[in-house]
């Protein structure tokens, strides 16, 4: 599928994409509860996260950003979660800029680009319920 016009997708950096995220994600989900669990854990517990994410630095993560004349009104990021599983963790489109198919082709570049780093299954929040 191709993207109306003024429309890309990128495959972004950790270093890239987060910020943007973290920015953008309140404007989009200003009704959800936003709680940073991190806050919540003590020394030692945080010292074991960290140790875990060291552990899992090698894993398989995207971040991709759509974007409109050079602005982010959209994303999909996930992670691998096990040998051949990949985890859809958080996807969404500005609704200015829905309806419009591109929610479809973030979903579709997700897919694509997982299994060319050979992810067989595909799993998110709704596949826990």
């Amino acid at each position: 599928m191709s993207l109306p016009a003024g429309y890309e997708i990128r495959v972004l950096s950790n270093e890239e994409f987060f910020p943007q995220f973290t920015k953008l994600r309140s404007v989009l989900f200003a009704e959800n509860f936003d709680f940073n669990y991190r806050d919540a854990l003590s020394p030692v517990e945080l010292q074991a996260l960290s140790e875990l994410n060291k552990r899992m630095a090698g894993t398989f993560t995207l971040n991709l950003g759509l974007y409109f004349e050079g602005a982010l009104v959209g994303w999909s990021f996930g992670r691998q979660e096990s040998g051949e599983r990949f985890y859809m963790v958080n996807s969404a489109v500005f609704p200015e800029h829905r309806r419009k198919g591109l929610y479809t082709a973030l979903m579709n570049e997700m897919v694509a680009q997982a299994k060319s780093c050979r992810m067989k299954r595909f799993a998110n929040i709704s596949s826990y319920k």
